[in-house]
C-alpha cells in the first residue's frame, strides 16, 4: 500500500490517540452514532490518527476493532510512532504486550491484555499497510507533523511492496553513514568520553551536549518516517529526562510556520481537556501547548488542530488513583461540523479553520 493515501470524501469523524483504551473507543464510536459494525446512518466515515495501542489495558481489542472497521471500508488510519516502534521491533512505551510478552514490561505496573502469536502476526501485517498521511483536497490527516520536505522525501521512497521496519533502518543507516564522514562524529565521541555515564544518570545536572544534539537532529529531521510520526524537533532549551536518558532535543511547534490553506488534523501531542484538567507533563520537554487554549486551532492561519486529549495518560491516572473521573479524554473531531466530541459525552464547537490575517 502507498505511504500516502487519499482521505475519503464526505463527512467523517477523526479520532485521536487511543492507546489501548478499548472501552473509551467503543463509547466514543457509539456517541458519534456508529453501529457496532461501524456503519453510520449518514454514511460518515471514521479516521484514526494513529497511536492505537500501548499503555492502556487492552491494545488487542482496539486493534481488532480498528482492523474490522478498516477492512469493512468504513474507517481509515495513519501510522503513529507507537505503531512504527512495533514494526521496527523496538520495545518502547509499553508495547511488550505484542513484542515480548514474556519479558518484563517497561511499564511494569501496567496490567494489560497480551496478544497471541497469531494476533501479533496479523496486527503487524495490518500496520505495515497503513499510510503515513491521508490527503484530501480540503483536509490532511497525519499523526504528528505535516512537513513539505518530509513529504517530498516520502514520495521518493518505494510506495508498494515495502517493509516499514526495513525501510526505516535503511533511511537511518544512510544518515548514520553520512554523519560518520563529518566532524560532528568525532565531537560526539569526545562528548561520550566525557559525559557518557552522565547521560544515563538521572541525578546529573544536565546541560545540552552540542554534538549529541546535532546528531539527534540529523537522525530526526532526515528521516521522513520519524518526522510524520514524531514531529519536527529542535535543540532543547534544557535537557529533559525520558526513557532512561537525558534528551538533548525536544518537540517543536511546527504549526507556527505552516502556511498552506489546507487544514491539518494531528494527534500525538498530549492536550488538556480544559484549562483545569490535570495532565501529565514533563515527558516530552517544553509544553508545546503553553498559551494555547484547550480547544483552539493553532498556527498562523489557525488551521492545525490536535485531537489528542491525553487518553494515553489514563494508565498513569489509574496508578496514581487521581480521581474517579479521567482527566485524559478520547476525542473525535467532526468534519464538516467542526466540533469535538469527547468520550464523556461533552461536545465543543471549535468553529471552522480560517486565516486571521497574521500572515
Amino acid at each position: 500500500m502507498a505511504l500516502v493515501q487519499a482521505l475519503p470524501e464526505g463527512p467523517m469523524d477523526i479520532i485521536g490517540d487511543i492507546h489501548g483504551e478499548s472501552e473509551a473507543l467503543l463509547a466514543l464510536i457509539h456517541l458519534l452514532g456508529y453501529s457496532d459494525n461501524g456503519r453510520h446512518p449518514q454514511g460518515r466515515k471514521l479516521v484514526f490518527t494513529g497511536d492505537l495501542v500501548d499503555r492502556g489495558p487492552d491494545s488487542p481489542a482496539v486493534m481488532d476493532k480498528v482492523i474490522a472497521l478498516v477492512e469493512a471500508g468504513v474507517a481509515y488510519c495513519v501510522l503513529g510512532n507507537h505503531e512504527l516502534n512495533i514494526l521496527r521491533g523496538v520495545r518502547k512505551g509499553g508495547n511488550d504486550w505484542i513484542l515480548d510478552a514474556s519479558a518484563a514490561a517497561i511499564d511494569t505496573d501496567v496490567q494489560h491484555v497480551v496478544a497471541t502469536q497469531a494476533q501479533a502476526v496479523r496486527y503487524k501485517q495490518f500496520l505495515n499497510k497503513l499510510p503515513f498521511a491521508l490527503v484530501g483536497a480540503h483536509l490532511r490527516v497525519v499523526h504528528a507533523c505535516w512537513d513539505h520536505r518530509a513529504m517530498q522525501a516520502l514520495a521518493q521512497l518505494p510506495q508498494v511492496g515495502h517493509d516499514i521496519g526495513d525501510l526505516y533502518r535503511q533511511i537511518e543507516g544512510g544518515i548514520v553513514a553520512e554523519l560518520e564522514t563529518q566532524p560532528v562524529a568525532a565531537l560526539k565521541l569526545q562528548e561520550v568520553a566525557a559525559f557518557g555515564s552522565c547521560i544515563v544518570d538521572r541525578e546529573w545536572s544536565a546541560h545540552v551536549l552540542p554534538a549529541h544534539a546535532r546528531v539527534d537532529m540529523a537522525l530526526q529531521m532526515g528521516n521522513p518516517l520519524r518526522v510524520f510520526t514524531t514531529s519536527e524537533e529542535k535543540v532543547a532549551g534544557t535537557p529533559f529526562w525520558a526513557a532512561g536518558k537525558w534528551r538533548m532535543t525536544e518537540r517543536a511547534r511546527w504549526w507556527e510556520h505552516y502556511t498552506d490553506e489546507v487544514p491539518v488534523v494531528i494527534g500525538h501531542f498530549w492536550r488538556r481537556f480544559n484549562d483545569d484538567a490535570r495532565r501529565i507533563t514533563g515527558m516530552f520537554g517544553a509544553d508545546v501547548f503553553e498559551g494555547v487554549a484547550s480547544h483552539e486551532w493553532m498556527g498562523q492561519r489557525r488551521n492545525v488542530y490536535c485531537v489528542d486529549y491525553s487518553a494515553g495518560q489514563r494508565h498513569l491516572e489509574r496508578q496514581q488513583a487521581v480521581s474517579d473521573v479521567f482527566h485524559g479524554k478520547l476525542a473525535a473531531l467532526r468534519f464538516p461540523e467542526w466540533e469535538v466530541v469527547h468520550d464523556d459525552g461533552s461536545v465543543v464547537a471549535i468553529g471552522a479553520p480560517g486565516d486571521i490575517g497574521r500572515l
